[in-house]
Order: C-alpha cells, then sequence, then structure tokens
C-alpha cells in the first residue's frame, strides 16, 4: 500500500527529525496514523518505509561538499568496530563507507576524531606516526 500525500509529509517529517527512531517513537507515529488517517500501518511496513527511505540513493552522496549526518545505528555500528579496531585498514573502512552510502573520508575522519577526542580525555593513546 503506498501512502497518500498527507501520510507521505507526516513520514518524511518524521525521518527528518530521526532516520532510525526508537521503538518508542515508532509507537507513537503508528498512533498519530490511527487518530489522523484512520489507518492501521503495522510496526513492520513502518519500518520497511524507513529502510527503503534510507536506502535511497538521493538521500547520500548529494554531492562532493554536501553534509550527510549518519544515523544512530551507523554510529552503533562505527562505536562497535572501533572497539575492535581503532586502526582499521582502508578496505575495512571502504566497506563500511560503501554500507553507509558515504564518502570513505567521512569514515576515515570520524575514526581519527573518535581517536583524538578519546586521547583528549586520557582514555586513548594515539600511535605516533610512522617516519623513514
Amino acid at each position: 500500500m503506498e501512502p497518500s500525500i498527507l501520510e507521505l509529509i507526516v513520514l518524511e517529517s518524521s525521518f527528518q527529525k530521526d532516520q532510525s527512531p526508537e521503538i518508542q517513537d515508532q509507537k507513537e507515529l503508528l498512533k498519530q496514523f490511527q487518530e489522523k488517517f484512520g489507518i492501521n500501518i503495522s510496526l513492520e511496513q513502518l519500518n520497511d518505509w524507513f529502510e527503503e527511505e534510507r536506502n535511497k540513493p538521493s538521500k547520500r552522496l548529494k554531492s562532493e561538499n554536501s553534509y550527510v549526518k549518519l544515523t544512530a545505528v551507523e554510529l552503533r555500528t562505527l562505536e562497535e568496530n572501533f572497539e575492535l579496531n581503532n586502526y582499521p585498514k582502508v578496505e575495512e573502512m571502504q566497506k563500511m563507507a560503501e554500507q553507509f552510502k558515504v564518502r570513505l573520508s567521512k569514515i576515515e575522519n570520524w575514526y581519527k576524531h573518535r581517536r583524538r577526542m578519546l586521547a583528549k580525555r586520557g582514555l586513548f593513546d594515539i600511535k605516533p606516526k610512522k617516519t623513514f
């Protein structure tokens, strides 16, 4: 079932606020659909719509200079990977960039900033650069 124009406006507005809403926010959105439009949408249908929206090419890689905000799920994935390896190889970061549909530099910068932020807090020792 395709959403109506009004339903799309509500969905897109919610998507702009949070591309990966928590379960409580999803339930609130479902309640809003029931009250405003008199339709019942399943949690699975809602999640499918959000997933499709997140994966649309138009939502990512717009231009060389456009800012792309990582979703909560993507940030969680980066955090988990960081715990396993603070200095991933370029190939590993490229895979993440392709998975998240962002530029490699976005992933490289995230790791660099994460290490620097933890080092400032005294929670991480930055490896010295190799000199030959």
